[in-house]
């Protein structure tokens, strides 16, 4: 989302609604992504499953990059077009990415203490983020991996001729990609 932007959610809620619209045979979505967040996966197979199930095709056409989330959303439609053999596909994987302080940490500049106190009753609350404050990782990296398990499930559902190697989070020209996660180049 964003300025001039729509995000998935909005997205969803479009596909959706033409999803519902008899006279609709079928929807293609001009994309240019670098990806967004994991969880959009869900957004994007809710409403594209509704379009295929009312007998809709799909298709991303890419003028510029289907890349990260996005090639999640490439995966649940039917075809993957790209405006030119330059076109950027796949970064495909999963992070998480955030700032966190740990109880007792001070600003160097403002001298400020950060203080986070939690309910006796609620010891799990944010368990994972004050932990990786303290430096374990574990437990976000946990979550990661299993989100990015379920990116993979869909890339692989979709895009069955997906290679090992375009699941390690590089990325490629579509030129490069024809016959795995591009179906072809069309203007």
């Amino acid at each position: 989302g964003g300025a001039c932007t729509y995000g998935s959610k909005e997205l969803r809620d479009m596909i959706i609604r033409a999803a519902n619209v008899k006279q609709c045979i079928g929807q293609i979505f001009i994309v240019d992504t670098p990806g967004g967040s994991s969880f959009s996966k869900f957004d994007f197979k809710e409403a594209l499953d509704i379009a295929h199930k009312n007998g809709q095709m799909t298709a991303v056409y890419v003028d510029g990059m289907l890349c990260s989330a996005g090639m999640a959303w490439g995966a649940l439609c039917q075809k993957r077009y790209a405006r030119n053999e330059h076109c950027i596909f796949g970064c495909m994987g999963t992070y998480a990415a955030f700032y966190t302080n740990k109880n007792g940490d001070v600003n160097t500049i403002t001298q400020e203490m950060f203080h986070e106190v939690y309910a006796t009753n609620s010891p799990m609350k944010n368990r994972p983020f004050r932990d990786a404050a303290e430096g374990d990782d574990k437990r976000i990296e946990e979550e990661v991996t299993k989100s990015n398990e379920e990116y993979i499930a869909i890339i692989k559902s979709g895009i069955p001729n997906v290679t090992d190697e375009q699941l390690q989070g590089g990325d490629w020209e579509a030129g490069e990609v024809i016959g795995t996660l591009c179906d072809g180049i069309r203007t």
